[in-house]
């Protein structure tokens, strides 16, 4: 190890280290690489409780200052800004490989998206029939969990503000000719519940006469 030097994210594999997690002694000579691959996927959607955390600290203080609306406001400047989401596609693309502009990269970028992992907040599901349709489905969702028990009319006016924008704008970030359907969104239904589904979405080409 050269002194000084921060290798934690060098790719190079010790074949005798294999961490299961970071209980044992500190390393100073740590590399992301000395985990195994189920430590890694654990640490990965660690990050979205991570990330969700500070989000709601955030809104938090900007409903307490500003009021909803204008958490609203600044849900949707930030998840519609073109600028943003062509930062994070191309991070995605470095790091993870999406590359693409169909479909397929849309579902690939749903599904490894780190503010919407699997495990204590978020229950998804990525299904693609046709090459040319893909259904995202979030059966548990952070939202609905927490406004839910407390205002069902305050959830649905949340999600109809915030989610179909910010969605929109990234199917249309990676294809402009995307269409996007609302198949099912809060307020929910009893059926909805029933089903496990907080919200449905579809995503096909435009015909060539919505274009």
């Amino acid at each position: 190890m050269s002194k000084g030097k921060d290798i934690r994210g060098e790719l190079k594999v010790r074949p005798n280290v294999e961490l299961q997690d970071y209980s044992g002694p500190f390393k100073t000579d740590l590399r992301f690489t000395d985990f195994s691959r189920v430590a890694l996927a654990k640490i990965y959607m660690h990050t979205c409780e991570y990330m969700l955390t500070i989000m709601e600290y955030y809104q938090t203080w900007v409903v307490g200052k500003l009021g909803m609306d204008a958490m609203i406001q600044m849900l949707n400047d930030v998840w519609g800004n073109e600028e943003f989401l062509q930062k994070i596609m191309a991070s995605k693309k470095e790091f993870i490989g999406i590359s693409g502009n169909d479909i397929e990269a849309l579902a690939k970028d749903f599904q490894m998206d780190a503010t919407a992992l699997p495990y204590r907040y978020y229950e998804c599901t990525h299904e693609m029939p046709f090459k040319d349709r893909f259904i995202y489905t979030f059966r548990r969702c952070r939202g609905v969990d927490v406004l839910e028990p407390i205002d069902e009319e305050l959830l649905g006016k949340t999600c109809r503000a915030t989610c179909p924008p910010a969605i929109t704008a990234t199917a249309r970030a990676y294809n402009p000719n995307i269409e996007v359907k609302i198949l099912k969104i809060p307020p929910r239904t009893q059926k909805m519940k029933d089903d496990g589904i907080c919200c449905q979405w579809e995503f096909t080409y435009k015909s060539k006469k919505s274009k």
